[in-house]
């Protein structure tokens, strides 16, 4: 399922940060998984990441106009891009109203995600827009392939970047793939008391149990469910949202690849963090931006003040 660098990566954040990294949950059965959560988010009324991403970036439409007017052709980077559908609705208008040629450039880190995306891609717009699948790891990889456009918009929404353990390590790469004229938007959840507690990420599937995008991994590395508890909540000291496992048992893990084996080794009461949300206020957001030499043309709250 993975390569060997992969692997490695695994093993390292295992071994050095007890943790996995979420990125790997998003291969082959995990990304059907994230479709079907993503569907549960287009069903649900109250705000989500989904429907208010949507709301955001219409809001802000006449930005959008600004930097596109007398373009012929457009880029749109997807980072983290998930199926797509948080970019839907600017490609519809970017397609409709504007009449432009547009290519949208899915970045991410599965290739069975990115076949999804180019499903639904062609479901949704046929030949109106023109698809393009990066395989990256956005963590070191840059995605400044040189593919020519009169703007590049680059979208990174959905939160994706708050799920790692160090975020400007992202914005530092998404700079160095970017050009002076090319614009960014950014979208997320910014730090508040409702925001702390939203801790469901299950689909009907799931039926009470940890979902299965997070205990993916932990069912292939063959840690049985009886070996450890689940715990979730805020961390004040990190600021983060989390969802982590406690061992109840001392426990090894062999994992061999390549040649080569290493041993991981874990003691009862350990915990290995599965998900993490970093918060941050809407000042610390631009705060963040500005250190990673980014610009802030523009900033904007929704009506709940907390996207």
């Amino acid at each position: 399922l993975y390569s060997q660098e992969q692997l490695v990566d695994i093993a390292k954040n295992l071994d050095l940060n007890h943790e996995i990294p979420l990125q790997f949950g998003y291969f082959e059965k995990g990304s059907e998984y994230w479709e079907e959560y993503v569907a549960c988010l287009l069903n649900d009324r109250d705000p989500n990441i989904l429907n208010k991403t949507t709301e955001l970036l219409k809001f802000n439409s006449h930005i959008i106009d600004y930097y596109v007017k007398d373009c012929k052709k457009i880029n749109v980077y997807d980072i983290g891009s998930g199926n797509g559908e948080a970019a839907r609705g600017l490609l519809n208008y970017l397609v409709n109203e504007k009449a432009l040629g547009v290519r949208y450039i899915a970045v991410d880190l599965s290739a069975d995600m990115l076949k999804i995306i180019e499903r639904n891609i062609k479901r949704w717009f046929g030949n109106k827009v023109e698809f393009v699948a990066q395989n990256k790891d956005i963590t070191f990889e840059h995605f400044d392939d040189n593919i020519a456009a009169d703007r590049n918009i680059m979208l990174l929404i959905g939160g994706t970047i708050e799920n790692f353990r160090v975020p400007d390590e992202i914005l530092r790469v998404i700079h160095k793939s970017m050009d002076k004229d090319d614009i960014l938007f950014y979208i997320a959840k910014v730090d508040s008391e409702t925001s702390r507690k939203c801790l469901n990420f299950s689909t009907k599937k799931d039926d009470g149990k940890m979902a299965f995008l997070y205990r993916i991994i932990l069912d292939m590395l063959n840690i049985d469910d009886s070996l450890y508890g689940v715990e979730s909540g805020y961390d004040d000291k990190e600021h983060q949202r989390f969802i982590q496992i406690r061992l109840r048992s001392d426990i090894s893990l062999k994992l061999a690849f390549g040649g080569r084996e290493r041993i991981v080794d874990f003691n009862c009461n350990d915990t290995i963090l599965i998900w993490r949300a970093n918060h941050r206020t809407a000042r610390e957001v631009i705060d963040r931006f500005r250190a990673n030499g980014f610009i802030t043309q523009i900033f904007s709250l929704d009506t709940s003040q907390e996207y």
